[in-house]
C-alpha cells in the first residue's frame, strides 16, 4: 500500500493469526534442522517487514491449537476463532489511538 499511502495517509490495521507457543523440539536430524532454520527465518522477515513501515497498526489474533494450516475446522473451532478474532480486535482498536 505504500503508493496509495503517499496521497491518502491512512493508518493500515494487519490481523496476524498467532497460534500458542509450542515447546521446543529437539532437533536430531538435518531435516528438522532445516525446517526450523526456515521457521525462524520466515518469522524474522515478518518482522523485519512489520517493524519498518510507518503507520501500520498489528492485531495478534490468538487462535490457541488451530494452525493457518488447518483446513478440517469443526463448525466449533470456526466460532470460536471468529468470536476471539472479533473481541480481540474490538478491543484492539478501543484501546489504541489511531491517526485521523
Amino acid at each position: 500500500f505504500e503508493k496509495e499511502r503517499i496521497h491518502h495517509p491512512l493508518p493500515v490495521v494487519g490481523l496476524r493469526l498467532q497460534p500458542d507457543s509450542r515447546p521446543r523440539q529437539d532437533i536430531r536430524n538435518l531435516w528438522q534442522f532445516t525446517k526450523a532454520l526456515i521457521s525462524t527465518m520466515m518469522k524474522t522477515n515478518l518482522s523485519l517487514q512489520i517493524n519498518h513501515l510507518e503507520g501500520l497498526f498489528i492485531v495478534l489474533l490468538p487462535t490457541g491449537d488451530i494452525n493457518s494450516t488447518d483446513f478440517d475446522l469443526t463448525m466449533e473451532q470456526k466460532l470460536r476463532l471468529y468470536e476471539d478474532g472479533y473481541h480481540t480486535t474490538k478491543d484492539y482498536l478501543d484501546d489504541t489511538p489511531l491517526p485521523n
